[in-house]
This record gives C-alpha cells, sequence and structure tokens, in this order.
C-alpha cells in the first residue's frame, strides 16, 4: 500500500534475512535506505546482511552508521558493541555496551553482550553478574515481543549462563542451568547443544560407565535438527548470538587440538567445517590413545564423524549423520586393589582384552518449522555395533550343592572367555512441538527393529580343579530379534 514505506521495507528485509534469504533481505534495505537514508534500522539491517556473507568490516561501518543516526538507541549501541567484540576490538566493544547501558539500563541486551565479553576475557564472576542482570531484565522486553520470543530470549540467556558457570568449575549449576534453558524454549536449539555438552563432560571416557551416552547423543541430535543452517557450526559448540544469524557468516574453518600428557597419554581433537548460503556441514575426529594408571589399563580409541545440512525451503531442512567409531583396551573397570598388591582382592586381569566397532551408524533426519513454536521432528537411523571381548585366563564364579540340592559354596574358577556380539538395528522416530503460551506440548512415536548374534565359549583353565579337567569347552550362540514400539506425550 505505502511502496515507499522504509519502515516497512525494512521490516520485509528482517523477514528475508530469518529465512536465510541474505541477498533478497539486502535488496530491500539498500530500498528502505533509498526512501530514508537516515532510516537506522534500514543500516542495521544493512550491516547484519553484510557480516552474513563474510564482509565484517563493512558490515560494521554500516552498524557505525547507524548508532551515529540514532544515537540514543541503546539497542544500536548493543549490537555495535557485539560487532566490535568479534572484531577482537575490546575496547570499543567495551565502550559501546557501557553507553548501552547507561542508556537503557533496563534493557537486557547490552547486560547479555557484556557478559559474553567477560566470558572472553576470562571475567567469569563478572559475566555471571552480568548475565544474572540480563535473566532479571528479560520480561521488560513484553512490550516488543510475544511470550513465545520472551522464552526463547530466556533460553538463550539461560544456556550462556550455563556456559558461564561451567567456566568456574560449578558443574552442577551449569547442568541445571542448561535444563531450565532447554524447560523455558524447548525448541531452542542452543539450549540443547549446551545441555548436550554438559552430559558430554560427564560420560566415561573408558565407556565403561555409560549412564551419559544416551541423553548426550540424544540432545545433540536434537540440537542439530533444531539449529537453522548458518546459526553456527555443525561441530559441538554454542552459538553466542540473541538471534540464530545475527553474527554468522559464510566460511571455511578448521580447528584442532592435541594434548600430551606425561603419563603416556594422548588426546586430539579436529574438525574442518563450513557453511555456505543454505549448506552446512563439519567433519570431526577424535582420537585417544592411553597406556593407564594401573597394569593392563591401556585403551586406544578414534571417532569419527561426518554431518551434513541443508535448508531446502524456508521452512524445511535435511540432517544427514554418520558416526564410525573403533576402540581397542585392556581391563578397563576400577579396582581398588588396582597394582595387586593386596593378596586375596580383585585385580585388574593381565590377559583381558576387549574391542568395539561401529561402523558406521547413520543417521537422517528432517526438521519442520510449521509456525513459531510449531515445530515437526524426523530422524531414521541405522546402528551397528561389533563388541568383542578375550581373556584366556579369566575368572568365573561357580557354586557347589549338596544331595538335597543346596549352594553350599561358590568360589572363583579359571574359565578363559571368548565372547562375540554383534547388533544391528534401525529406528525411526517421529516428534512434534507445540508450543502455546506457558504450556509446551510434545508428542511422538517411535519404533525399532534389530537382531542380536551372540556366540560366547568357555575353556576351563588347567589346574582351576583338583583332578583330572571334566569340563569340555562351552561353546553357546543365540540369536535375537528386538522390537519396541513407543508413543509419548508430554505438557511442560
Amino acid at each position: 500500500l505505502s511502496p515507499r514505506n522504509a519502515q516497512a521495507l525494512a521490516l520485509h528485509g528482517f523477514t528475508l534475512a530469518a529465512q536465510n534469504r541474505i541477498a533478497a533481505a539486502q535488496a530491500k534495505f539498500d530500498e528502505a535506505l533509498a526512501a530514508d537514508s537516515a532510516l537506522g534500522n534500514a543500516w542495521l539491517g544493512r550491516g547484519l546482511t553484510k557480516i552474513r556473507q563474510g564482509r565484517a568490516e563493512e558490515g560494521r561501518i554500516d552498524l557505525q552508521v547507524a548508532a551515529t543516526l540514532e544515537p540514543n538507541r541503546a539497542l544500536l549501541r548493543s549490537y555495535l558493541g557485539k560487532a566490535f567484540a568479534n572484531a577482537k576490538d575490546l575496547e570499543h566493544a567495551e565502550r559501546e555496551l557501557e553507553l548501552a547501558r547507561r542508556l537503557d539500563p533496563n534493557d537486557p541486551t547490552a547486560w547479555l553482550y557484556s557478559a559474553l565479553l567477560a566470558q572472553q576475557r576470562n571475567q567469569i564472576n563478572r559475566g555471571v553478574r552480568d548475565l544474572e542482570r540480563s535473566q532479571a531484565l528479560n520480561e521488560n522486553r513484553r512490550v516488543f515481543r510475544s511470550r513465545l520470543l520472551l522464552d526463547q530470549d530466556a533460553a538463550v540467556r539461560g544456556a550462556n549462563l550455563a556456559a558461564l558457570y561451567r567456566d568456574a568449575g560449578m558443574v552442577d549449576f551449569a547442568r541445571r542451568e542448561a535444563s531450565r534453558a532447554v524447560d523455558s524454549d524447548y525448541a531452542n536449539y542452543s539450549a540443547h547443544l549446551f545441555l548436550a555438552e554438559s552430559y558430554d563432560a560427564l560420560r566415561d571416557p573408558n565407556q565403561v560407565n555409560l549412564r551419559y551416552e544416551a541423553p548426550w547423543l540424544s540432545e545433540l541430535l536434537v540440537a542439530n535438527l533444531l539449529a537453522p543452517v548458518g546459526a553456527g557450526t555443525l561441530s559441538q559448540s554454542i552459538s553466542q548470538q540473541e538471534y540464530s544469524r545475527l553474527f554468522e557468516r559464510d566460511r571455511f574453518g578448521l580447528s584442532a587440538s592435541t594434548e600430551y600428557r606425561s603419563l603416556g597419554q594422548w588426546d586430539h581433537l579436529s574438525s574442518q567445517f563450513g557453511t555456505f548460503g543454505n549448506t552446512s556441514y563439519a567433519l570431526d575426529a577424535e582420537y585417544h590413545q592411553s597406556n593407564g594408571q594401573q597394569p593392563n589399563g591401556d585403551r586406544d580409541q578414534l571417532t569419527l564423524t561426518a554431518k551434513f545440512k541443508q535448508q531446502l525451503t524456508p521452512k524445511d531442512s535435511l540432517l544427514v549423520q554418520a558416526i564410525y567409531y573403533d576402540a581397542e583396551a585392556g581391563d578397563l573397570a576400577q579396582y581398588y586393589n588396582h597394582d595387586g598388591a593386596l593378596p586375596g582382592l580383585a585385580s585388574p586381569s593381565l590377559t583381558f582384552r576387549l574391542r568395539e566397532k561401529q561402523q558406521p551408524n547413520v543417521f537422517a533426519g528432517w526438521h519442520r518449522a510449521w509456525s513459531p513454536g510449531s515445530h515437526t521432528l524426523f530422524l531414521a537411523g541405522r546402528l551397528h555395533d561389533d563388541f568383542r571381548l578375550a581373556d584366556p585366563n579369566g575368572t568365573t564364579l561357580t557354586y557347589s550343592r549338596n544331595a538335597a540340592g543346596t549352594i553350599t559354596s561358590v568360589v572363583p574358577r579359571g574359565f578363559g572367555v571368548n565372547f562375540d556380539s554383534e547388533l544391528e538395528a534401525f529406528t525411526g522416530e517421529l516428534q512434534h512441538i507445540q508450543q502455546a503460551g506457558k504450556h509446551t506440548f510434545i508428542a511422538g512415536a517411535r519404533a525399532q527393529a534389530g537382531e542380536l548374534d551372540n556366540t560366547a565359549a568357555l575353556v576351563l583353565r588347567p589346574g582351576s580343579f583338583p583332578g583330572p579337567d571334566v569340563f569340555p569347552t562351552l561353546n553357546q550362540s543365540t540369536s535375537h530379534d528386538l522390537n519396541r514400539y513407543s508413543v509419548y506425550l508430554y505438557d511442560h
């Protein structure tokens, strides 16, 4: 109706940017500036689209023009401060954020970015104080933002506060805050991503205690499904942005870190990733090698992960992920008598060996965003695990019975063991998330089917029983079909 309405043109540009149509969005911001060259929102939007395209310095100049034209708008100062922080110009970033806090002390944005800046400077206590202040002010934006968007803001603040708690060594607080962030906005990918990282920190590197494996992988898959292309890398990291794409940009990246410890332990992690338009990918390699701190306590683990995500339409995206795992280890269980110095107590086996391969586990997922607060997720996968265990000098508990059938003794005796287990399974799950006011409804159905084949051989060690050996080698084979069907409905 008003083709020269600069505010309407700028708003159209922001809606296009939210759909990842960056070139079209920039064209709309240019039209808005042609209609009104003094409109701060148009300069802001064009600057953010330039940053998204990798032209960070040009984008920062546009943000400076926006702040110059409307110098008393705290929000523009906050975004300019964040842009300076991304450029490592911390002095100007601090000055702009301080000015934003003075112009509008009740706006949570400046406090959020100030907290993230403090985190970069390793000023953890100050970061916690600023981010808690930002959380307390979150409801002040209810004039401008819906209940759903306020919950999204709260989730982002909670996820970043969890990261600060983690940096301060408060791991339990970090996990609690990450869980609260997921409760605030279940559809917020960054909250799920940090919760996955919180579980990742609790995983047993020796893979003996598997308690946190399922929640870690589950949260990571949900985060990767919900995350829009361009919202950050597909490697495990958490976005520090208030909105998913504001300061992200198309880029090619490489990251690697290697640690060596004097006990003979190597830890290596590398990632090659990229985002280009509507396509994002990540290739990760993780290697751990350790001699252990007890006899036969060595381990050698390699994990290779490939992830690919494609935005098909503004509302639909596709995720494909493959995981290869190869591990070999000795006896990694924890023993009080870890060096065998205490007679009569269990100690590590010197001949126990295990080997596990997953080659590979493959997942394919689809995400449909019907409208704000309404999401459908679908995930299908193939799982393959080959587990082998051998201990020629193993020990097995045996018992004796009297003529009445009563057990009279339980004695550990020497049986060597060879055990092989192979699992092949398929899984499919459909889930819908509906956010309505203060309620979040999650409904879904899951089907899993597979086959498990086991073989085991027990061989009596000579001398384990008095007299001649009367126990022949015992071979067992079993095959099982696994089927599981589930439906669920949650109301938070």
